[in-house]
């Protein structure tokens, strides 16, 4: 492996002779967004040395890659062709998108650390959000192969969009900076302002076999079925029925759109009848645009319209505890 970890760890649990793999025999190793940090109060060396103690304590033998994101993926990269069995991946669901995008369609397993703001793939696996919790729920996890969305050849793990919410994310990143806001709090005053400017798209969307023109504030596509609603905190009851939900908007008025995020917050998806909602297995969309910016699991990406999303069923191999079935 080339040398682009800032860190490397092995740590092993005491008695426990070398070389013998703690999960069903697999060969481990963990690979960590260093800038991800999960307990802030600390310095990363003393983050690192905590981390391979929950480790150690929940009988787990691997090594750990403490990684800055230029070189996150050259080293999960360099795992994969290393012959391990799972990688274990910590950070938010940007971090995790570039490690699916990895592993996807190979035997490798993909694990997951809750190591971001909302983790929403991490919650929707059944994972802890304590991270010494989830550590322990790997240990008695199990590997599972689940279904993943692509968009012209780049998968995502949760969910992909267009209009207000990829305008929204990417004045959220300029607030973070200029004003020194939090992730969160920067998002909610990037919605109310995109909401505020009210962009709104002119597309060709085909679903289902009907292709129609229409304006649209947002398009959102989901892999899996959202049946609350895409941006709460709620979790999806399958990663593997093969189907993408998709959700837009035909109404233009700031007092509808307004309402249509107030009760989707809330989980009241079937309190806002402007919201169309359609499950599908492919969605092309057409816009009038050489270039595009997509929001694909919370990180803004360029793409080329048009849009061709499709699922890809059950390619992705992911460890999860082992209570958590996903049908």
């Amino acid at each position: 492996m080339n040398e682009t970890a800032s860190k490397n760890l092995t740590f092993t649990q005491p008695g426990v002779p070398s070389g013998e793999q703690m999960i069903t025999g697999k060969r481990m190793a963990v690979v960590i967004n260093g800038s991800a940090g999960f307990c802030l109060a600390e310095s990363p060396y003393a983050q690192q040395q905590r981390l391979a103690e929950y480790f150690v304590e929940a009988g787990l033998k691997a090594e750990i890659y403490w990684v800055e994101p230029p070189k996150l993926l050259s080293v999960i990269e360099d795992l994969k062709e290393s012959g391990v069995d799972i990688i274990v991946v910590g950070g938010g669901d940007g971090t995790i998108n570039g490690a699916a995008n990895a592993l996807v369609g190979t035997d490798v397993a993909l694990g997951v650390l809750p190591l971001g703001t909302f983790n929403h793939f991490a919650r929707d696996l059944g994972m802890p959000l304590p991270l010494e919790e989830a550590i322990r729920a790997l240990a008695k996890g199990t590997v599972q192969s689940i279904d993943v969305g692509e968009v012209n050849g780049r998968v995502f793990v949760n969910n992909a969009s267009i209009g207000i919410y990829t305008y929204a994310v990417r004045r959220r990143d300029i607030y973070r900076q200029q004003l020194g806001l939090g992730k969160l709090a920067a998002m909610g005053y990037a919605l109310l302002g995109a909401l505020w400017r009210l962009p709104v798209m002119r597309i060709w969307l085909q679903i289902n076999g009907r292709r129609e023109f229409m304006k649209t504030p947002f398009i959102f596509v989901g892999n899996n079925r959202y049946e609350a609603e895409p941006f709460a905190f709620l979790r999806r009851q399958s990663l593997s029925e093969g189907l993408l939900s998709v959700f837009y908007t035909r109404k233009m008025r700031r007092w509808t759109l307004f309402k249509i995020v107030f009760q989707t917050l809330l989980g009241r998806m079937q309190k806002a009848p402007e919201l169309e909602k359609f499950w599908t297995e492919e969605v092309r969309i057409e816009i009038n645009r050489k270039r595009l910016k997509l929001v694909m699991d919370g990180e803004v990406v360029p793409v080329q319209p048009p849009l061709m999303f499709h699922i890809r069923r059950r390619v992705l191999r992911v460890v999860t505890p082992a209570k958590r079935e996903l049908r």
